[in-house]
């Protein structure tokens, strides 16, 4: 059993360390995923019917970052950093003209969402995903993001080489000579 510990040890790192938790303030990253997670959806649904790639009621397409810091027949949209000072926040929070959605006032948490994401820079995920996909997540069907299908575990099955290692004693078959060879590197 013991000579099955270095093994065990290595699927537990693995587990345990092989991936990376992203968190909406760890930078661009993490402010892509925000976007692709919150804010692409609840444009999708609540804002693209009228501001999309087909329609651009008051000069204002919400469907790339360029497009929402160009603004509409109002000016920009969003202030990267500056949520006070951005029309897009002004106007879902019913603060001033416009009131948008006009059919009704999105949610607490949505709102907040989008004053979070305006106050992180504005971040926008660069991916091949078109501009309206959001409206698909947000009824149900999903989108894969170019980033997201590069993850290890999206990888296919790959037959690498089984490594050398200094005592060829130890090893009793080629995982423990993967795992032998990596606790040799380090």
């Amino acid at each position: 059993m013991w000579t099955r510990l270095p093994g065990i040890v290595l699927c537990m790192l693995l587990l345990l360390g092989g991936g990376r938790r992203v968190h909406a303030d760890d930078g661009p990253a993490g402010g892509e995923e925000f976007f692709e997670n919150r804010i692409r959806p609840l444009l999708a649904e609540h804002c693209q019917a009228c501001h999309g790639t087909d329609k651009a009621e008051g000069g204002l397409r919400l469907t790339s970052r360029e497009e929402v810091l160009r603004g509409g027949d109002s000016g920009p949209a969003v202030v990267p950093g500056a949520a006070d000072d951005s029309l897009l926040v002004q106007a879902v929070g019913y603060l001033d003209e416009p009131k948008m959605p006009p059919q009704g006032k999105l949610s607490a948490a949505e709102i907040g969402d989008l004053t979070r994401w305006v106050a992180m820079g504005a971040p926008w995920a660069a991916s091949d995903v078109p501009p309206d996909a959001g409206r698909a997540a947000a009824k149900g069907a999903f989108a894969i993001t170019p980033r997201q299908r590069s993850w290890w575990a999206f990888q296919p099955i790959d037959d690498p080489p089984v490594p050398a290692v200094a005592d060829a004693r130890w090893p009793r078959d080629d995982i423990d000579r993967f795992v032998l060879a990596e606790l040799e590197s380090r």
